[in-house]
This record gives structure tokens, sequence and C-alpha cells, in this order.
């Protein structure tokens, strides 16, 4: 299927298999020297490995601080690559209090980022996270599900289907792909954006799969790859 397209995909995957630390910092081994520049205004230079740690730290509360997070792992794309035909283009994971919880305090969501980052999703219904209704409390669930609720409504009644179905078929066509792959509550690093390795790898991947000609990071479209019975369009 597609096999050009999926070159593509195991190409950014076999990127992101390369070793992660265990422990923060989480930053792939060919980011970390223009992420740990002396002085770096960027990132944050401590690193959190605890719910409490972060409830005590200056980060709790400050959604002012734009730097990126270093103690939560990477998320350079969310959903299955290789069987995806729906991609978002964002510019780079969001922030809020449940990212620190689901990481450190709950096992299961912390495996299912893992398994994310390797594209192992053997045995999973809903490959991607952020429509997985086990998780319906994580911020991503609250983003992602309320984005397509009208549509995937729709679909239901139109193919006469239960929400839940629906919603795991979008969860099995859906791909958010980030150009920076780091956390922060807003995005104010554009000037890592030529330096980082990572970032460098996204943009291999869009630009040598055939997305959209309109294809734009950060901008609210969906693109979709060039098959056969769906259109090159952006909608």
């Amino acid at each position: 299927m597609r096999p050009a397209y999926n070159q593509c995909a195991d190409d950014f995957i076999k990127f992101w298999r390369q070793s992660i630390p265990k422990r923060p910092p989480f930053a792939h081994p060919s980011d970390f020297d223009a992420l740990h520049v002396k002085n770096s205004r960027y990132i944050h230079s401590e690193s959190i490995s605890t719910f409490d740690d972060f409830v005590a730290s200056a980060r709790f509360g400050d959604f002012k601080d734009a730097r990126l997070d270093l103690s939560l792992l990477p998320v350079p794309y969310q959903g299955d690559l290789r069987e995806a035909d729906i991609f978002v283009l964002l510019l780079n994971p969001g922030f809020g209090y449940t990212d620190y919880y689901s990481e450190w305090e709950v096992p299961e969501f912390r495996k299912r980022r893992e398994q994310n980052l390797v594209q192992d999703f053997e045995g999973i219904e809903f490959p991607f996270l952020g429509l997985d209704p086990d998780f319906c409390w994580h911020g991503a669930f609250r983003y992602w599900e309320e984005k397509f609720r009208s549509v995937l409504r729709r679909i239901a009644e139109v193919k006469e289907r239960s929400y839940l179905d629906v919603l795991r078929e979008m969860s099995k066509r859906l791909v958010a792909l980030q150009l920076v792959p780091y956390h922060s509550p807003r995005f104010r690093s554009g000037p890592l954006i030529n330096k980082l390795a990572s970032t460098q790898q996204a943009r291999k991947f869009a630009d040598e799969c055939p997305f959209s000609q309109n294809a734009e990071w950060g901008k609210a479209g969906y693109h979709y790859p060039a098959q056969e019975g769906l259109e090159r369009s952006k909608e």
C-alpha cells in the first residue's frame, strides 16, 4: 500500500526510534546541542521527574512561560503514520496540567506515548491517542474530540453508526504532525526551527510525501496524501 509514501513514513519513524533518554531531559540526541546551548532562553534548564515536583515548581500555573519543556516526552507526531490519510500540520505540542500528571502518574498513558513515538500500535484500538475515550480526561482528548465533534456526529448520523464507532475510525485515519516536537504553552521558539534536526526530519517527511501543495505548518487545514479515490485538496 502506497510504497513511496510508506518509505517516507519509515524514514521518519527510524529517526525517532534512535535512543531517547530514559530520564529527562527528553530530547532527540540530534537536537541536544541546539537545545542546550549556553544560557539558552528557549528551554527550561531544570528537569522535573514527578508530578509533585511539577506542582512545587515555578512552572505550575505559569502559562506565560513559552520555553520548551524537556521533562515531557516529545510528540513529533500523533497517530499511525503508515495508515493515516488525514494530516494536520501544527507548530508544536501544547502544554497543560494533565500532561505532567498523565506522563508521571498514569503508566498506561505514558506507555501509549512511548508506543506512539516508535509507532507500535499492535492491539491498540485508537491509534490517535487524542481520540481515545479511555483518556477523555486528558486535555488532548478534550481538544481533538471537540475539534471534530460536529463532523463526527454528522457522519454517525448519515451512516447510522454509533459515535464511538466513528471516533474509532477517525482515530485510525488521523495524524497530527508537529514541526517542533517539544511541549510549550505557546510557541515562541522560532529561531530554533532551522537548528533542530527533528524539525528538518518533519519538513522532509512533509516535503517528500504527497501532501496538498497548499500545506502550511501551523494552519488549520487538513492535508491528504494523493491516492486513488482521495483528492489532493485542502478543506
